[in-house]
């Protein structure tokens, strides 16, 4: 039973992964470098937890290491990726039914995908580095307590 909710994750896993892709390549423009740079990112990203569980002790350290520091920081950015990529569609799917969507986006939809995705990238990416300093130089605060409370 375990192997069958192990393989029900994996899976659930692999079909959200490929619902990002698909929905952050129909995002950017069609540049192939771009699209290539993409994707090599997105398979590297995704790969890296299944590279350092399963080859981790085949791979020198350093190797192993990097693997786990990018698939752990991609496991943390996949919630709010896919956050953001459902916003997205259910907006889209809203527009759909009552046409909110300004003229200028309706008129340049394309143009504006790309801005929704560089945008959340650039949110994601200002959250990491904001986070990353605050992991490092955790604030101390010192509390003297009182307590009327006796030993014994």
């Amino acid at each position: 039973m375990n192997i069958f909710r192990m393989l029900l994750i994996f899976l659930v896993f692999v079909a959200l992964n490929v619902y990002l892709f698909v929905r952050g390549w129909q995002a950017l423009p069609g540049m192939a470098w771009l699209r290539l740079l993409y994707s090599a990112a997105f398979i590297l990203a995704v790969a890296s937890n299944f590279l350092a569980i399963f080859l981790g002790n085949r791979l020198p350290v350093w190797l192993g290491s990097l693997f786990e520091h990018i698939g752990g920081y991609y496991m943390i950015l996949f919630i709010f990726l896919l956050a953001g990529t459902l916003l997205a569609d259910l907006l889209r799917l809203g527009n759909h039914y009552f046409h909110f969507y300004p003229e200028w986006v309706t008129q340049n939809y394309a143009r504006a995908r790309f801005l929704y995705f560089g945008g959340l990238l650039l949110v994601l990416l200002a959250i990491s580095v904001i986070g990353y300093f605050r992991f490092g130089n955790p604030g101390v605060v010192e509390l003297t307590l009182e307590s009327n409370r006796t030993n014994g």
